[in-house]
């Protein structure tokens, strides 16, 4: 475990920008990194206690017009800032893709509007890669709880929208009945108000504004289960919005850019690739 303050001190080969002006950072402490004692694959290290949040920039070198929001997943406890970020970053940047990591605040229950944090980051984030990628498309892609996070920022009733959305494995539903327990109570600590689970579950968020979005899941994904992405896509086609559904035999929670050649989840970019050029 070690303590930063900037990912530009633990990343290297691209540049790291801030998200918000210094002067409208409250309070800023060092964030935690952690690597797992054992991981499958380096790197593998999960980002907490975020203050300053930032993007990380991966360019291409031959551009397809198109750049990409990134929001890694983590529970909304921690940014899983290399297989489902920098890494995806770098591998969309060589398919042509101008693309961008976040790295978000997390809720935290001593602050206040701690509920509010994550999502104002991903709009500003969102307004960031508009400004730096003028006459780009500019989609978003978010994994897992970080889909929940790319899917409430693309629901919003404002008209700065995303072009496409992208959402792998993600956390969609805060009905009882299905919802991630982890996330859900990061996010609110009462579980039991309709008003605020309403709010929070995408599926009923959905108007025929939503953007187009291409939804991928395992249906061996014991941590999310697949019914989160199969209740959003119907959600979807109610409303008449453009939603394609792709549901892997094998890939579990979490694969990212560290995906099992062995399951059939492997090809999601490329998956991912053609539905972005098909919009």
């Amino acid at each position: 475990m070690e303590s930063i303050y900037s990912l530009a001190e633990i990343v290297k080969d691209e540049k790291v920008h801030a998200l918000w002006p210094v002067s409208e950072v409250n309070d800023l402490k060092p964030m935690t990194v952690e690597q797992p004692e054992n991981p499958l694959r380096q790197p593998h290290r999960l980002i907490s206690n975020i203050s300053a949040p930032e993007l990380v920039e991966c360019v291409p070198e031959v551009s397809n017009g198109k750049a990409v929001l990134i929001i890694p997943g983590g529970g909304y406890q921690f940014v899983s800032i290399d297989n489902e970020g920098i890494e995806v970053g770098r591998c969309l940047a060589k398919m042509g893709y101008h693309a961008f990591c976040l790295n978000y605040r997390l809720p935290d229950c001593t602050q206040k509007n701690q509920d509010i944090a994550s999502i104002q980051d991903a709009q500003q984030a969102l307004h960031v890669v508009k400004t730096l990628c003028i006459g780009h498309e500019v989609g978003v892609l978010g994994f897992s709880a970080g889909g929940h996070l790319a899917a409430w920022l693309s629901t919003l009733p404002v008209s700065d929208k995303p072009k496409f959305v992208c959402l792998m494995y993600p956390v969609v539903s805060m009905n009882l009945d299905i919802t991630h327990l982890g996330s859900y109570q990061t996010l609110k600590s009462e579980l039991n108000d309709p008003t605020l689970i309403s709010e929070l579950s995408i599926e009923h968020r959905i108007t025929s504004d939503t953007p187009p979005m291409l939804i991928m899941h395992a249906k061996d994904d014991l941590s999310v289960v697949p019914e989160h992405s199969q209740r959003l896509h119907s959600a979807l086609n109610e409303h008449g919005v453009s939603s394609k559904l792709e549901l892997f035999e094998q890939g579990g929670h979490g694969f990212g850019a560290y995906v099992n050649k062995a399951h059939d989840a492997r090809n999601w970019l490329d998956r991912f690739h053609a539905w972005v050029s098909s919009q």
